[in-house]
């Protein structure tokens, strides 16, 4: 594996930020603190020898469900390997800050952008090999990853570190680092801050501003030819009318819990929609899937809200599929299994979403009574040139099919793609090569059936 080479520091960076390292204390050995961090993000815009600089922020995905249902001393095995491996490849040249339980922060300066875009790459390399013990098995330890370039001098350096956040909050684990630029502050404020989303999206829930999309799932054996599948996505309309895709506001509901109010939205919107077009759809065989995150399935309430907004709505069950996403965020796992199984008791099916990245892995198929797995895009979207790629698919597939689960694919782009994964023997297909999002409003004459 490529090991990361940091930019070294500038000569005023060296001078003016040894002697605050040393005198200042450390929450945890090897790592300075939140404090710390803007102290030394100042001294760099400061620096008469002017050099971009990044700040590099490392999100934890599962440490807050780890300490929840297992224990700190659980959760800290992961801080540990995190600690070790920015020890070895950052703080030799630069130091790392651990400003959450879950968070840390790394500085990097060069040259230019380009200098320390290659090493935060090969930096997230390692840190994607990592695993950790939990009960016999071994997990990796999904991470969101962001990289701000600061190009220009700023004159705060709190911003600078609101924007770095709120940027790793936009990345995704499987996605690679999300690189960004700062902005300004009336940018920062209109499109990425979190404060600002929580706002919003509380404000779309009151209002009935999320709007509903529909992705089309294709079957693909010739006895489902005649059942129409689909996929509720979610946008979120401002005050001035604009659409956001779910990149900007779901990170920030997902990390504060905000996902249990969308959820419940989302259900009652799709429910009501159902009720006033279902029988115009012109299909005898119907499956609607609607996402559930992890935090609502948490909820002993879950259940009984979903059978209430059933009868309100007169929703036959047998046509709707929850997808069950964000699987770390599962808190209490017997509740969520109870649940399941209470839902599935009255005609109800569910999909564990995104398999293989994350916590969605072996434990969480076996462990939760679900009938179809998504296998996620990230393994589908190479399928059709990387041998490696296939061979891990294949397996998915065959794990599935002993467990008696239907398989779909995501990210089916091309028909090269589609090809292979009819080979496979996938049950449903799922991308752009079989169809984008549209307005779930498109629907509602028959328009997308064909």
């Amino acid at each position: 594996m490529v090991q990361p080479e940091f930019p070294q520091p500038s000569r005023y960076a060296i001078a003016n930020m040894e002697p605050l390292y040393r005198t200042e204390g450390r929450a945890l050995a090897g790592i300075f603190d939140g404090a710390t961090l803007e102290v030394a993000v100042s001294t760099l815009l400061k620096d008469p020898e002017w050099k971009p600089f990044g700040l590099g922020i490392l999100m934890l995905e599962s440490y807050r469900s780890a300490l929840t249902s297992c224990g700190r001393k659980t959760a800290e095995k992961q801080i540990a390997q995190i600690t070790e491996t920015l020890q070895q490849q950052v703080e030799a040249t630069w130091p790392f800050f651990r400003i959450a339980d879950d968070i840390f922060v790394f500085l990097v300066q060069g040259p230019d952008r380009t200098a320390f875009q290659g090493a935060c790459e090969c930096l997230r390399e390692q840190i994607a090999g990592l695993r950790y013990a939990l009960n016999g098995e071994e997990f990796p330890i999904p991470t969101r990853m962001g990289l701000l370039s600061v190009d220009e001098r700023e004159a705060c350096a709190d911003r600078l570190i609101d924007q770095a956040l709120a940027y790793g909050l936009l990345a995704r684990p499987t996605d690679g680092i999300h690189f960004a630029r700062a902005v300004s502050a009336h940018e920062h404020d209109q499109r990425i801050s979190p404060h600002h989303w929580i706002a919003r999206i509380h404000q779309s829930v009151a209002d009935d501003r999320f709007v509903l999309f529909s992705q089309r799932i294709l079957p693909l054996h010739p006895r489902r030819q005649d059942e129409y599948r689909h996929e509720i996505l979610l946008r979120m309309m401002d005050a001035q009318g604009q659409i956001w895709s779910p990149g900007y506001f779901l990170p920030t509901a997902e990390r504060l819990s905000l996902t249990p109010d969308i959820d419940r939205w989302v259900i009652r919107s799709t429910y009501e929609w159902l009720s006033r077009h279902r029988q115009h759809l012109g299909v005898s065989r119907l499956s609607t899937s609607i996402n559930l995150s992890g935090h609502i399935l948490s909820r002993p309430a879950l259940a009984d809200y979903v059978l209430e907004q059933q009868s309100l709505y007169g929703i036959d069950s047998r046509e709707i599929f929850f997808e069950i996403t964000e699987t770390s965020a599962i808190t209490d796992l017997p509740q969520a299994i109870e649940t399941i199984l209470a839902l599935r008791q009255h005609g109800y099916r569910f999909a564990l979403d995104d398999y293989g990245s994350g916590m969605a892995t072996l434990s969480r198929m076996r462990d939760l009574p679900v009938d179809l797995i998504k296998v996620d895009g990230s393994f589908i979207k190479n399928i059709a040139n990387d041998p490696v790629s296939r061979y891990l698919v294949q397996h998915i597939c065959e794990i599935s099919r002993a467990l008696g689960r239907e398989v779909l694919a995501e990210f089916v782009e091309n028909e090269a793609i589609l090809d292979c994964i009819t080979e496979l023997g996938f049950d449903y297909a799922q991308g752009y090569c079989i169809g984008r999002p549209i307005p779930l409003q498109q629907l509602q004459n028959g328009l997308g059936l064909a």
